[in-house]
């Protein structure tokens, strides 16, 4: 599906299944505080402009594998209860996930942000993976929960990485990562059996 100007989805509710796999939005795309009482699938899609899911509630599983992210992408605030999956999508803006909640796994594998990447105060109850990622701007995880693993194997922090307070409850793994700019790991909390990164700075 095609959609050539603005869509707007606001407030709405899919009481199942909604599906815009491959589906290309030109203008605008706006799902703010939109309820996907089913499965959400937008695998593949393109998002021409800015796109908007602040708020949006995800009851089962949220699939953005392959998306496409021209301009800024907007998750503030977004509820996750099943498992979201990111892999492979690009970021060509600004990417806000602020306060975010994962219930379910999160991955991120091999997503790529052309910008700066927000996660600060987001909530992962499950596992975390963002495997391969490549993080050309800044990467900000201040004041993250993560209850379960957290994997950043091989992952490319271009400019700075900010940990600044994050909570690791399950292992941390940030095998082969590569950290070009600076990396903060100030009053992090590690409460897993193995971590493998930075040494956190306390203080």
């Amino acid at each position: 599906m095609k959609f050539s100007g603005d869509a707007w989805f606001d407030r709405a509710t899919f009481g199942s299944a909604a599906w815009f796999d491959g589906a290309t939005f030109s203008g605008d795309a706006r799902f703010d505080a939109v309820k996907f009482s089913g499965d959400a699938w937008f695998d593949r899609a393109t998002f021409g402009s800015a796109a908007w899911f602040d708020g949006a509630t995800f009851s089962d599983a949220a699939r953005f594998v392959e998306a496409t992210f021209s301009s800024a992408a907007w998750f503030e605030g977004a509820t996750f209860s099943g498992n979201a999956s990111f892999g492979w999508a690009t970021f060509s803006g600004a990417a806000r996930f602020d306060r975010a909640t994962f219930s379910g796994d999160a991955r991120l594998d091999g997503v790529t942000f052309g910008s700066a990447a927000w996660f600060d105060g987001v909530t992962f109850s499950s596992d975390a993976r963002f495997v391969q990622v490549k993080f050309s701007g800044d990467a900000w995880f201040g004041g993250v929960t993560f209850s379960g693993d957290a994997w950043f194997g091989g992952v490319t922090f271009s400019g700075d990485a900010r940990f600044v307070e994050a909570t690791f409850s399950g292992d941390a793994r940030f095998v082969e990562a590569t950290f070009s700019g600076d990396a903060s790991f100030d009053r992090a909390t590690l409460g897993g059996t193995r971590y493998d990164g930075p040494q956190p700075v306390a203080g």
